[in-house]
């Protein structure tokens, strides 16, 4: 299996930076209480930021929409992962909780501004591919 960068968006999202972690030996289907209390917090913290604001409009929040506007999609139909979590939260519809190690993932995401994606590597054997 590969993670797969098409040159193509390198070339039209010059300052593009991406990371790739693969963590094994996890047990996915346990509660980790200190990983519900960070994507808690980090929710919590989300509502009062964007508390009478417009998402799209939020300056950390531009560089992406830009980034999806430079690759031919519509950041208007199609959101970054972190802006359509932002979005949620911002309507009062709050984020679920959907097991440790997308918690994880989404609180970090909403922590620092970053969209960020989480795949199981176990349940296919396809290449990932942006």
């Amino acid at each position: 299996m590969k993670f797969i960068i098409q040159k193509e968006i390198f070339n039209k999202i010059d300052n593009l930076i991406v990371g790739v972690v693969v963590a094994k030996g996890i047990d996915n289907s346990k509660e980790y209480p200190e990983i519900n209390k960070l994507l808690d917090e980090s929710i919590k913290l989300a509502e009062s930021r964007f508390l009478d604001k417009k998402v799209k409009e939020e300056e950390t929040i531009i560089p992406y929409r830009e980034a999806f506007q430079n690759l031919g999609i519509n950041p208007n139909k199609y959101q970054c992962s972190v802006e359509a979590m932002f979005t949620r939260i911002s309507k009062g519809k709050g984020l679920p909780h959907i097991n440790p190690l997308v918690d994880l993932n989404n609180a970090i995401s909403l922590k620092y501004t970053l969209p960020m994606g989480t795949h199981n590597l176990a349940l296919s054997n396809e290449d990932i591919e942006l």
